[in-house]
């Protein structure tokens, strides 16, 4: 794993096992913004635009839980956004440093009595975007989203 870098920037690792990006970013809202745009030019070249629309709107749901529900705009809090690009999908990371939640208690946005909450749909729409998720929490603290896109583009990628 490469080392974290300073927030706002990032790093390329070239050691040949595909590509990786790691970045650490302030807990504010432009952060989704900046790691959407990341993203999508780290990987444009492996996805046809469909997929960037759902890459885009995962990364974009998962910021604004980290930054809002996770570290609750605490700017002495960091995400960590980790993206690897290898030959037959990209999987992203991105943690907060903040209290988590306990995703049980998270309540079922397609209920009935949920359906015109203003919020709580972010998780269904990152399931529904991405082709794996994962949400685990950190032992030091926080939570942390792992989730992944297919590449339609390789030719490794899985039938």
């Amino acid at each position: 794993m490469t080392t974290p870098t300073k927030p706002g920037s990032a790093h390329h690792n070239g050691n040949g096992s595909g590509r990786r990006l790691d970045m650490i970013l302030e807990s504010k809202v432009e952060s989704a913004d900046l790691a959407e745009n990341l993203i999508y030019e780290f990987s444009k070249e492996e996805y046809g635009e469909e997929e960037h629309h759902a890459i885009r709107l995962a990364v974009r749901e998962a910021m604004a839980n980290a930054v809002l529900h996770g570290n609750r705009f605490d700017f002495s809090k960091k995400v960590f956004l980790s993206v690897e690009l290898a030959a037959h999908r990209m999987m992203i990371s991105i943690r907060d440093e903040g209290e988590g939640c306990e995703l049980e208690s998270v309540p079922d946005p397609l209920a009935e009595h949920n359906m015109l909450r203003e919020s709580g749909r972010g998780m269904l729409l990152i399931r529904t975007c991405m082709d794996e998720v994962t949400w685990q929490r950190v032992p030091s603290g926080g939570m942390e989203l792992v989730m992944s896109k297919h590449c339609p583009r390789s030719r490794t990628a899985p039938k």
